[in-house]
C-alpha cells in the first residue's frame, strides 16, 4: 500500500553501470516527492495524526496511514521525534524516519539525537544518510 502512486510522488529507476560489478540487474529505486505545496504541520494537526497512529496496534498499518497522511505536510525534527516515540520497534522507527526525513525543515537540528537512538552502525548510517540527503536537498 505504501508503494501506491499519487499526484505528489513518482518512482525513478536508477541503474548503476552494469559493467562495474558484472551484474546486469543492479538498480536502485528512488521515490521522489513533490513538496511544493507542502506546509509545516501545526501542533493541532500533529496531535491529531499522533493520536490516530497511537490508536493503531499494527506497525505496518501505522506506516500505511503515515505514508498517506504526511503528504500535505513538512515536519520539524521535534515533530519527527514525537512520531518515532509511537513505537518501540527499531525497524518501524527507521521506516518513520525514512518517510518523514525528506520532509524535515531542520534536518540537522536533532541529527545526533536520531542517530544515537540506534545501536548498530548500519542503522546509524541509514538514519544519518537520510538526514544528510535532506540537508543537501535544502542547500541545493
Amino acid at each position: 500500500m505504501r508503494e501506491r502512486m499519487n499526484k505528489q510522488s513518482s518512482f525513478i529507476m536508477v541503474s548503476h553501470n552494469p559493467l562495474e560489478s558484472g551484474i546486469l540487474s543492479d538498480h536502485v529505486t528512488i521515490k521522489a516527492e513533490n513538496l511544493n505545496d507542502a506546509k509545516l504541520i501545526s501542533e493541532e494537526e500533529l496531535n491529531q495524526l499522533f493520536n490516530r497512529l497511537s490508536m493503531i496496534e499494527e506497525n505496518e498499518e501505522r506506516l500505511d496511514i503515515l505514508e498517506y497522511e504526511k503528504l500535505p505536510f513538512l515536519f520539524s525534527s521535534d515533530h519527527l521525534a514525537k512520531l518515532i516515540d509511537i513505537t518501540p520497534s527499531i525497524k518501524t522507527k527507521i521506516s518513520i524516519i525514512t518517510m518523514v526525513g525528506p520532509r524535515l525543515v531542520d534536518p540537522r537540528s536533532k541529527m545526533e539525537y536520531f542517530v544515537g537512538l540506534f545501536r548498530f552502525a548500519e542503522e546509524k548510517s541509514a538514519v544519518e544518510e537520510i538526514l544528510k540527503a535532506r540537508t543537501q536537498t535544502m542547500n541545493a
